[in-house]
């Protein structure tokens, strides 16, 4: 195990200037020349909006404001009215935390266009350049973190190779370029820096409350993270795995429970509700579920919100078919590199899984 690398490192530098030009070189390919925009980024933008609207006359005097679509809601047996740049109590956190800083960091107030009278029409707006900077800026201290975590594991070469991998590779990009893809970088986030932390803090009034709250961020922003002390296991890190799997635990109990009783009523909602009915049979569609997503590491198509397997659940999930016996080939192959494979690919098979 090395010891840490630091910003004076000339490899570390030059590494990592590759590894973020070939990452923006590729985003850029696949979101501005490529795919655009996708139709989830306009419509959060609409939101997110402030629907705040300023009239002005043609010497720029404001002539009228408009407030509209505050809307209200119930929040502890009372009724409170909610403009979209204010803090939402009744959304859990970090969620309401989340919701503020992204409204406020994309708002921008322009022009709208111009009423009957000729007088401009000023508002609120979200940019989504500024969203997309955001994703950018959270993924480059993931790539950072991550080349860092590698780098001091197994050496600043492999670093290199499995970061740069991890760069430009469709699944990883297409998050980046999704807009609403934030909560994934921002557990990611919340995951590298408490592995990184775990190796480096040994002092246990610094490292419990440090461990906590990384730990928070990564499964409060996106409920895998709850896994995370699996990882830390591996890394023979055993105070850093128990202080990370009771904040994994509490979040389950609470923001876990809330997640599958919204998602069932939807389902049940939409005419879907044996998607989300246990019985035996649902360990066929987990073992063809696992298949799937080992097929998209070599094959990454149609991801997110444009994949098409399983979409809409049907029987046909349920049979034993083709993509069953290769996913259950796939689980015992898988079982057998974790074994057997060196430190390194071990690592990599636990962090794919998880």
């Amino acid at each position: 195990m090395q010891p840490y690398l630091t910003f004076l490192s000339e490899t570390y530098q030059g590494h990592l200037l590759l590894i973020t030009f070939l990452h923006l070189l590729t985003w850029g390919y696949c979101v501005v020349a490529k795919l655009g925009f996708v139709s989830d980024d306009i419509e959060g933008g609409a939101k997110f909006s402030d629907r705040f609207i300023q009239e002005k006359d043609p010497q720029g005097n404001v002539v009228k404001e408009y407030k509209i679509d505050d809307y209200e809601i119930e929040y502890k047996g009372k009724k409170i009215k909610i403009k979209n740049t204010k803090w939402n109590p009744a959304i859990e956190f970090p969620g309401c935390l989340l919701r503020w800083f992204r409204i406020n960091w994309g708002k921008k107030f322009e022009k709208l266009g111009e009423n009957t009278k000729g007088h401009p029409i000023y508002g609120w707006v979200q940019s989504s350049r500024r969203h997309h900077l955001l994703n950018l800026i959270v993924q480059e201290l993931n790539l950072i973190l991550g080349y860092n975590l590698i780098a001091h594991l197994f050496g600043a070469k492999l670093a290199l190779f499995s970061m740069l991998l991890f760069a430009v590779h469709p699944c990883g990009v297409q998050t980046v370029g999704w807009i609403s893809g934030i909560n994934y970088l921002f557990s990611l986030f919340g995951a590298l820096l408490t592995f990184n932390l775990s190796l480096y803090l040994h002092n246990p009034y610094v490292y419990i409350p440090v461990i906590t709250f990384t730990s928070a961020i990564s499964c409060l922003t996106l409920l895998p993270g709850a896994l995370n002390w699996a990882i830390l296991l591996f890394l023979g890190k055993g105070n850093a795995a128990i202080i990370a799997g009771i904040v994994s635990l509490f979040v389950l109990l609470r923001q876990g429970r809330e997640v599958l009783t919204y998602r069932s009523n939807a389902f049940k909602e939409q005419k879907m509700g044996k998607s989300t009915t246990v019985y035996w049979r649902k360990i066929i569609v987990m073992v063809k579920t696992f298949w799937y997503y080992v097929r998209l590491i070599p094959f990454p198509k149609r991801l997110g919100l444009f994949h098409t397997w399983g979409y809409h659940f049907d029987e046909k999930l349920e049979h034993i078919d083709r993509d069953f016996w290769a996913g259950a080939i796939s689980l015992l192959g898988y079982g057998v590199a974790v074994l057997y494979s060196p430190p390194p690919v071990q690592f990599g098979l636990i962090w794919a899984f998880v």
